[in-house]
């Protein structure tokens, strides 16, 4: 028999007055769907360190607030059709914006007009304050 828990998605900028700040969603492997830790970028690749070992606390084999892993594995099914977690793919997307909110934190600042560009462009220029993150 097959334990699924089921996570209802929800949209933080409809179920409270002020929307998260941009460094709180980008950064979060919470919000991303990963659960309470650590995550990186090394190298290209995610790694995630959960806070507490789910299945030491006897809670199974994953957090309960844990969506999906690294690799885009669904831990939780999804209350709603077409509902789903991030993709790894996404997460990465997602998270890589937050090494830079540290200087650039407004949506409307020019480097997220072309974000791929911009990744380019640092990753080409030493003289960038950033080159080499």
């Amino acid at each position: 028999q097959n334990f699924w828990p089921t996570m209802a998605g929800f949209d933080p900028h409809v179920t409270r007055r002020e929307s998260p700040s941009c460094t709180e969603c980008h950064s979060s492997p919470k919000r991303l769907g990963l659960g309470e830790g650590r995550l990186h970028l090394k190298n290209g690749t995610l790694e995630f360190e959960p806070d507490y070992e789910a299945a030491a606390a006897g809670l199974g084999m994953f957090a309960l607030e844990q969506m999906v892993d690294t690799n885009s594995n669904p831990l939780q099914k999804m209350s709603r059709a077409g509902e789903r977690p991030f993709s790894a793919q996404e997460i990465k997307k997602i998270f890589r914006v937050s090494y830079c909110l540290v200087c650039h934190n407004q949506a409307t600042d020019m480097i997220y007009e072309d974000f791929s560009e911009s990744i380019n462009r640092f990753s080409l220029d030493p003289g960038l304050i950033c080159a080499g993150k």
